[in-house]
């Protein structure tokens, strides 16, 4: 059974209001935390201080919106000149996976995306749509999620494993780059998850 890229929801907006959040209570208290016009305490920041933060907010919160969107209006268009079809899309993307689940050609060192589209009988170009804008992700991003299911699956099973021997049979060219892979991943080391 082929698992399918899942794209994590953006959490730039719930980072950003917490931040707000946690800046706009230290302001608060260091102006002394006015309450119906009175100050409970002595303030250390001047009055102005809460109009300097007001601005930075509505600043910040414009630029974060105006960001996200020309960074989507890009991503719409690097392929809007293609030829490939929704559904086409679909489909290379499917055998995509299933050459990447039943044949694991990224144990190679050598594997790259023009291998990946030689063996799926696609022009390169289209294999790259399709994991771009069809998976969500990048190549390195595509690769890297069947390698860490497989080490996932071979760390389950045994317990003897070597980190660097199995970081090499997964394809990676150093037990750095597996491990990195794999927290970014899964959020823990992989002797962690074993």
């Amino acid at each position: 059974e082929i698992k399918l890229l899942i794209q994590k929801p953006d959490s730039t907006w719930l980072i950003y209001w917490s931040g707000i959040f946690f800046i706009g209570s230290i302001v608060f208290l260091m102006t002394g935390g006015i309450v119906n016009g009175r100050h409970v305490y002595p303030q250390i920041l001047p009055n102005y201080a809460i109009n300097i933060y007001s601005t930075i907010i509505i600043y910040g919160a414009t630029l974060l919106k105006l960001g996200q969107t020309i960074v989507h209006d890009v991503k719409k268009v690097k392929y809007v000149k293609s030829a490939l079809q929704k559904h086409q899309e679909r489909e290379i993307l499917a055998r995509l996976y299933e050459i990447m689940a039943y044949q694991k050609p990224y144990k190679s060192i050598n594997f790259n995306i023009g291998t990946l589209a030689q063996m799926a009988n696609v022009s390169v170009h289209h294999t790259s749509q399709a994991i771009n804008s069809g998976a969500g992700k990048s190549f390195n991003d595509f690769v890297n999620y069947f390698r860490i299911e497989d080490a996932k699956t071979i760390l389950r099973s045994s317990t003897s494993v070597k980190m660097e021997s199995l970081a090499y049979e997964l394809g990676y060219k150093s037990k750095s780059a597996f491990f990195v892979s794999f927290k970014n991943l899964t959020s823990v080391t992989p002797a962690k998850f074993r």
